[in-house]
């Protein structure tokens, strides 16, 4: 039966799609033969269990779902999997990721931080974005990536990337230097997201993606840079 309500995204009453919250092509590295992957739970009354299918829920009408966030997905997934030409440049302290299209990626990264806010499932309760989440969706509908620091992301790529590569993290809340932040995990790296009416005065914009298209990404082993220090032991109890 089909379940109809107003769209998250677009705002009108329309048929609600089963909307992914982490597109599914993040799941890919997580299934086993059986196409089914583990979810491990960190709440004692919440036994572990199975599952056949990414995180959704009925959010968004199919000309959001598959057209305005669909084609960002899409756009994400072949700089994941191939299918784009990047450009990397491993240096000691990161890797220099270039020849992205900005808008697509940046507003794919929104994306994903505007799902998590409003979602309604349990697992991405404790991403609260308040007045952030109307403003990240006019962003979103309107198409406009906006600067480097507003909704600003730094990626970590975690000395243990191997065993981070098999799992993902819903984002929970952190501060950094009197940021609100939302730190998750997924593609094998550490995605922090900055929320915060006063991004422009963050002090770690050199990992936020920059026209026109590159981004630097931390090696979180090399402890070279000031970003990681200030996580310190915080970003290794993930």
């Amino acid at each position: 039966m089909a379940a109809i309500g107003n769209c998250a995204l677009c705002g009108f009453e329309k048929t609600l799609q089963e909307s992914h919250i982490f597109p599914e092509f993040l799941y890919n590295e997580l299934y086993d033969g059986l196409h089914s992957y583990r979810v491990l739970s960190t709440m004692p009354n919440a036994p572990n269990l199975r599952r056949r299918k990414g995180i959704y829920e009925r959010l968004l009408c199919a000309d959001c779902d598959q057209r305005r966030l669909g084609r960002l997905d899409d756009y994400a997934a072949k700089v994941f999997k191939g299918g784009i030409e990047i450009e990397v440049a491993d240096q000691p302290d990161s890797l220099i990721v270039s020849n992205l299209n900005y808008e697509k990626f940046k507003l794919w990264q929104m994306s994903l931080l505007w799902r998590c806010g409003v979602s309604r499932r349990p697992e991405f309760e404790g991403t609260r974005l308040g007045p952030h989440a109307e403003r990240l969706r006019r962003s979103l509908l309107e198409e406009q990536a906006g600067q480097p620091h507003e909704y600003g992301c730094t990626v970590v790529l975690p000395s243990s990337h191997q065993v981070i590569g098999k799992s993902i993290y819903p984002p929970e809340p952190i501060t950094i230097d009197g940021h609100q932040c939302y730190r998750t995990s997924f593609g094998a790296l550490w995605w922090i997201f900055v929320v915060s009416s006063h991004s422009a005065a963050f002090p770690f914009q050199e990992g936020f993606l920059r026209e026109p298209g590159v981004l630097s990404i931390f090696k979180e082993h090399t402890h070279s840079s000031n970003f990681l220090l200030k996580l310190g032991k915080d970003l290794g109890a993930l």
